[in-house]
């Protein structure tokens, strides 16, 4: 039994040619086509199939006569000179008595043009299915209606009746098939350089054109090279620009295609000349999920002056929602710059904010990527456009994207060393691109701020976005930026080095260096002995490095080790300093070195601190990687009592 809430499938390979040829026509006859073979091979069979396939045959028959009758117009010269009048005579001879009739002389004609001659079997037959008006034998009679009568039944009769009609129209659609670029020239002759009004051209468009994807797309491109807007409004009416070609599913291969749409493309041709026109259409195009139209659309759009263009961006928005993106993002990329560089500030912010709330659902591994690039290539002509705006509007999501509450996985992650070591670029891996949200996130509030900067914004203002958040992945940023301009803010950098809480505080450990390695020579003498005094002074969390020792080894943390300790972090610290560590300093360095070996960082010592393992450490620490911590810190402390026996190290702790 036939169901018809699932798609219907036709039941053989002649059905399948035939419904294809009639494409070529236009979607509307192989419609009523496939509704014919349906109702034929329902079962039950309806009461009224008879009249309803007749119907349906008279449509589609109708419609390939539409189509036909021009190009045989077009193939005839040729086939017959207007100067062989013994020919033509000869012909004219042949036609019946009643050729008058302009069915039957459609169908003379194009048969004629076609090359299936008068005496062939589907001549005869073709024009025995013609309405007569002595015979009851053609579908169209059969179509209607007798009076208050029963329907006529479906007998052998009708069923010859539609196995006939089937090979005639498999045979006439194949005869088309070879001589299709025909059209083509009927499209450059009729309506693109045709001479007639545009009225006539748009009926003779709609109703003898093959309205296939091929014709269409040859149309509307030789409409749009020429740019002839004087189309706009007659295609609009006609529905043209509402009926987008939707994905089409394959069952069996499991893939999507993604059409491209003649009518899109031909807006964006236009849209440049016609913006308004254009706009108005694109308004007006139904939803669907073919994002090839949505990219057509936004590149119209950046033809568009920006004061129109920037109207499109709530529906711009809408369509970065679809699951397949395409080049969809990069078009509104290229439309963002547009819109940046058109003074069109507050649809550029729109389109920015709304890539990156789009960002954290993004599927594919390319896409984030893909995101990411777009966003950094985007933002130098949006810190033109809208200057600071963009870099709080970055912080904002900055602040919103780290974790508040206080699980494990939250707390790990505001501590952001841990899985952003570096907040510089990361060479040519990328690796903050792919990492979340929240690594994107930095690396353009860093991006925005060094443009902010090189556009003379000063450094206080553009500071001040980033100390409104309290988070200490912003004071690492501050630092950072500092350390990149040192000369742009000489208060703010004597400030922060000065700060007892950002020397010890081992969050922000890497970024105080870099301002340190950058700016301490710099600094007034008596702000450098401040400096140095607490190197001097030792680790300030003595105490507790005591009792986290004593807690994991259940074993006394003695003088000695205190001092071995404080020695260590010493040099460490000295080390920090580079080149920048003054030379009275140097060889009391050296001699710290030669005793305990170099300096170990432990901003750039961690396993993790290398681009490469940024991921394997944060889903590490995220799953409950804390084990493996305690026993490596044992581990490194049971190192450590082994090397405290050395007698040449304990007899140098002993001279300080």
């Amino acid at each position: 039994m036939v169901t018809y809430n699932t798609p219907f499938r036709l039941s053989n390979e002649q059905y399948c040619r035939i419904h294809e040829g009639l494409r070529l026509i236009g979607p509307g006859p192989a419609a009523f086509y496939q509704d014919a073979c349906r109702i034929m091979e329902a079962e039950p069979p309806f009461e009224a199939t008879t009249h309803l396939v007749s119907h349906c045959l008279r449509e589609f028959e109708s419609a390939l006569r539409d189509v036909l009758r021009p190009l045989a117009a077009q193939l005839l010269p040729p086939v017959v000179s207007t100067t062989d009048t013994t020919q033509s005579k000869k012909r004219k001879d042949k036609q019946p008595e009643d050729e008058k009739d302009g069915h039957k002389k459609d169908i003379l004609q194009i048969l004629y043009a076609l090359a299936i001659p008068e005496t062939d079997w589907v001549t005869q037959q073709w024009l025995q299915l013609a309405p007569k008006r002595e015979e009851k034998y053609g579908f169209a009679s059969r179509a209607h209606r007798n009076n208050l009568a029963e329907p006529r039944p479906l007998d052998d009769e009708f069923r010859q009746l539609w196995r006939e009609m089937n090979t005639i129209l498999e045979r006439v659609l194949d005869a088309f098939k070879a001589r299709y670029l025909t059209t083509h020239h009927l499209i450059d002759t009729h309506l693109v350089h045709g001479t007639d009004s545009l009225g006539n051209r748009m009926e003779f468009f709609t109703q003898h054109i093959p309205q296939n994807s091929v014709t269409l797309t040859h149309f509307f491109t030789s409409i749009g090279e020429q740019q002839a807007i004087e189309w706009l409004s007659p295609l609009r009416e006609a529905g043209y620009f509402r009926m987008p070609p939707p994905p089409a599913y394959d069952a069996e291969t499991k893939t999507t295609r993604y059409y491209q749409w003649p009518a899109s493309q031909y807006l964006v041709e236009v849209a440049k000349l016609s913006s308004h026109q254009v706009f108005e259409i694109i308004l007006d195009i139904p939803w669907t999920e073919n994002v090839r139209v949505y990219e057509d659309c936004v590149d119209a759009a950046c033809q568009m002056p920006p004061t129109i263009a920037q109207q499109l961006v709530p529906r711009v928005i809408d369509w970065l929602q679809l699951p397949y993106q395409g080049l969809l993002a990069d078009k509104v990329g290229v439309l963002i710059d547009h819109l940046a560089h058109g003074g069109e500030s507050d649809a550029t912010m729109q389109l920015f904010a709304a890539f990156l709330d789009h960002f954290p659902d993004l599927r594919s591994t390319y896409d984030p990527w893909n995101y990411a690039q777009i966003l950094k290539q985007t933002l130098p002509s949006l810190i033109t456009a809208a200057g600071l705006r963009v870099l709080a509007l970055l912080a904002d999501r900055l602040e919103e994207s780290l974790p508040s509450d206080e699980s494990d996985v939250a707390i790990t992650h505001r501590y952001s060393p841990f899985w952003r070591p570096m907040i510089e670029a990361v060479g040519e891996e990328r690796l903050e691109e792919m990492g979340g949200l929240s690594h994107l996130l930095i690396s353009l509030v860093r991006q925005a701020a060094e443009l902010a900067i090189q556009h003379q914004v000063p450094m206080k203002e553009v500071l001040a976005p980033l100390q409104a958040h309290p988070s200490f992945v912003f004071t690492r940023l501050v630092l950072y930026l500092l350390s990149r301009f040192p000369d742009q803010a000489p208060e703010a950098v004597v400030s922060y080095l000065t700060d007892r809480q950002f020397f010890a505080h081992a969050e922000v450990r890497r970024e105080y260096v870099l301002l340190l390695q950058a700016a301490f020579g710099n600094l007034a003498s008596a702000d450098q002995d401040t400096i140095l005094g607490w190197v001097e002074q030792g680790p300030g969390d003595m105490a507790e490095a005591k009792a986290a020792y004593e807690r994991y080894t259940h074993e006394p943390f003695t003088n000695e080790m205190e001092t071995y300790h404080a020695q260590r972090w010493r040099r460490d610290w000295y080390a920090r300093f580079g080149p920048a560590l003054p030379a009275a300093l140097q060889r009391r360095y050296e001699a710290l070195v030669e005793a305990f070996g170099p300096a170990v960082l432990s901003e750039t010592s961690f396993p993790w601190a290398s681009a490469a393992s940024w991921g394997a450490h944060y889903s590490c620490t995220c799953l409950g990687g804390g084990g493996r911590k305690r026993n490596s810190m044992s581990q490194v402390a049971s190192a450590n009592r082994r090397k405290m026996v050395n007698s040449r190290r304990s007899a140098l702790i002993g001279s300080w």
